[in-house]
């Protein structure tokens, strides 16, 4: 522990061979708009898959071959690099988005979000520990065991 990182914690399909990732759990994901989104209204049997294509997007940048792909690079699609900005843009109801369900579960019952019936867009996000590949420091190994034990349930 030199004041650099040591160890983190999140979700991102961009690997780096000289961090090592342990699975700590599965966040569950599905699109969402916000309540001045031209689907908010529209009955559950109206939205599509294909119609939700037309509309423009907010991805997050670092999951770029989970999501991104999957979409063209138009110019009203976005790119937010945190999940509060990614829900911020949602909301405005400029655009639709991916969010973590138990994120967005309050602002779904408050009724500023609503979870789009689109089975094939929702997912499960790997959350990891990182750390440096190879031999840590001992505090640095301790407390990644520690979160690692504490999440074990969670698999």
């Amino acid at each position: 522990a030199e004041n650099d990182i040591d160890i983190g914690i999140g979700g991102s399909d961009i690997k780096v061979a000289s961090v090592r990732y342990h699975i700590i759990y599965r966040e569950e994901h599905a699109v969402f708009c916000g309540s001045a989104h031209p689907l908010f209204q529209r009955k559950e049997e109206e939205i599509t898959s294909a119609e939700c294509d037309r509309h423009p997007w907010v991805h997050r940048g670092y999951w770029y071959g989970i999501r991104r792909h999957r979409f063209d690079n138009s110019a009203a699609n976005r790119v937010a690099f945190d999940i509060e900005a990614q829900l911020l843009m949602v909301l405005s109801g400029a655009y639709l988005g991916v969010l973590p369900i138990h994120f967005a579960n309050s602002f779904e019952q408050q009724g500023r979000l609503r979870r789009l019936p689109l089975a094939d867009e929702a997912y499960f996000a790997d959350i990891e520990v990182a750390t440096r590949a190879g031999e840590q420091a001992a505090n640095v190994a301790y407390v990644r065991d520690a979160i690692i034990n504490a999440h074990r349930m969670h698999l």
